[in-house]
């Protein structure tokens, strides 16, 4: 038993060990709960704990009970004949226990558990065979720390990976960035920069993607927007044509492609961000998935770069 790791196997079989080679009623193991004053059933045998277990079966950490008397005291508790004793107290799953020891587990001077066995024989469990038990749960103890060191190392390693697992998606992205910034550099024109974005990111089910540049009047209010330039991999509807003009109105009814803030959208037909005349007009297109990314010289918003998809993604 304290070659097995896993905490919840390693108390099953102890306990059906412990059931089989000393000819016993019922086996259990219960688990201090510090914080709520208890002591948890964790592992047992037969139809009785599956059913105990089913109900999260607990004590309260009071003399009310002979485990919890064995876990206050920390020192084990011997009923040779239940039926000559006024503090046991039967349980109705266990009809046939005659007499009963529970043994604290400990880990140095703090109570772990309670490993508890039962017999339907009086006198099965008596004072004389106590070093024999005491022996075992001094094992059983050992087992279950080493159970808990083994999970929490696991606990550990898993996190330890899931960190590098998140530093090497974060050098990747510096990576495709420091690309993308050089690229955007030695790009001729607007064209040219759209398709180095594309190229960059290589998110397959994007199949096109539109820069358009704001206009603003006089007074810096915002009148209408121009695509400057698009890309298209050659599925679904093609984007909308360098030169396409939209006027206020247009922009003021598709709210979503003039925020001034990055929207992503993983899909755009249920997404209730989506007002109704910018539904239309992806559903027409078939613009299942997006990203809205707006674009600025300073604090004015000068336009906004647009990666679409006719397949639901998640960004």
């Amino acid at each position: 038993v304290s070659q097995v790791r896993d905490l919840d196997e390693m108390l099953r079989e102890a306990c059906e060990l412990i059931l089989q080679d000393f000819n016993l009623y019922y086996v259990q193991v219960y688990f201090m709960d510090s914080v709520n004053n208890e002591l948890v059933l964790q592992a047992g045998t037969g139809s009785a704990a599956r059913q105990l277990l089913k109900e999260s079966h607990r004590l309260s950490l009071d003399v009310n009970s002979i485990n919890g008397r064995a876990a206050l005291q920390k020192r084990p508790v011997i009923v040779s004949n239940t039926e000559k004793d006024a503090a046991f107290k039967p349980n109705p799953l266990l009809p046939d226990t005659r007499s009963e020891m529970a043994i604290p587990l400990l880990a140095g001077e703090s109570v772990v558990g309670i490993l508890d066995m039962q017999s339907n024989k009086t006198d099965a469990l008596r004072q004389e065979l106590l070093p024999a038990f005491e022996a075992l749960v001094g094992q059983l103890s050992i087992a279950v720390q080493n159970a808990n060191l083994f999970t929490e190392i696991q606990k550990a390693r898993a996190e330890v990976e899931a960190q590098a697992l998140q530093t090497r998606s974060a050098l990747t992205q510096s990576e495709k960035l420091f690309q993308m910034s050089s690229l955007l550099t030695q790009a001729a024109d607007y064209q040219e920069m759209v398709k180095s974005i594309a190229e960059t990111i290589g998110i397959p089910v994007i199949n096109r993607i539109t820069l358009d540049l704001f206009n603003y009047d006089l007074t810096n209010t915002l009148e209408s927007a121009d695509v400057a330039a698009n890309w298209w991999n050659g599925t679904g509807s093609q984007p909308n044509a360098i030169g396409t003009h939209y006027t206020i109105e247009t922009l003021r009814l598709m709210t979503i492609f003039t925020s001034p803030s990055p929207i992503f959208f993983t899909d755009t037909f249920s997404d209730k961000r989506v007002d109704k005349a910018s539904l239309n007009i992806l559903k027409d297109l078939n613009i299942r998935a997006g990203a809205v990314v707006p674009l600025y010289a300073g604090t004015r918003q000068v336009g906004i770069l647009i990666a679409q998809a006719g397949e639901p993604y998640e960004f």
